[in-house]
This record gives structure tokens, sequence and C-alpha cells, in this order.
């Protein structure tokens, strides 16, 4: 097994083969705002996005007050091009309150998942 090391979106580095990331975050209010709670691999200065791979704990679009995404990016080893997958809660008070964002690794899966709606998406590797 391998240990990956990852990059948070302001310089924190970490490295986990398995655990938890749990972040509590109230959404801003307004178009063109695009907050982003998320992971790179800290190797992306050596071999590039997509092939270091990011994973989106939560992203919020202003112009879509009611979503909240999480995201997967990776490279697709036969075609070599970026692929993702994604999942998104809709939820009228991601401006108004604090909500818990989760990210879980679990042996061969991403499970994201909103505590404060008890709302799940999982990713498999």
């Amino acid at each position: 097994m391998k240990i990956y090391k990852y990059t948070w979106g302001n310089g924190t580095k970490a490295e986990s083969l398995y655990g938890r990331v749990e972040v509590k975050a109230k959404m801003p209010k307004g178009g063109g705002m695009w907050p982003a709670i998320w992971m790179m691999r800290t190797n992306r200065r050596e071999i590039g996005w997509p092939l270091c791979g990011e994973i989106d704990i939560m992203e919020f679009i202003g112009n879509h007050p009611t979503d909240l995404y999480g995201t997967i990016h990776y490279p697709d080893t036969t075609s070599k091009q970026h692929k993702s997958q994604d999942g998104k809660i809709n939820d009228t008070s991601l401006s108004t309150t604090f909500h818990v964002a989760l990210l879980e690794f679990i042996k061969d899966t991403y499970k994201a998942w909103r505590k404060t709606h008890n709302a799940s998406f999982a990713f498999s590797t």
C-alpha cells in the first residue's frame, strides 16, 4: 500500500493512507464567488495536473447558491485525459448556516458527505 502526500489550498501538507478530513464552513453570498476546500498531491510540480489528482471536499459556486459540490479529479491511464467524478447536495441554508463537510479515505474508496443533512456520495478508485 502506498501513502499519498497531500497539500491543502493554504499550503498545509499532510500524508495519509486512510483517514478522515472534516471541515466546518458557511458559504458566502453573491454571484462570482467560488470558494473551495480541496486537496492535491504534493508531487504536482513534478508530474503536473491531473496526473497528481485533486480532491474537492467542498466547492461552492455563488451563482448556484443552493448547490454544494464534491469532486475527485484524476487522469485516465488509458486515454491520458482528465476525468472526474462528482456529487452535489442541494441545500437552501448554505449561506446562512455552518455546515460540516467530510471526506473519508476507506480502502479503494473516497466517501464525501455532509454531516449536517447526512447526504453522501462515494468515489471508487
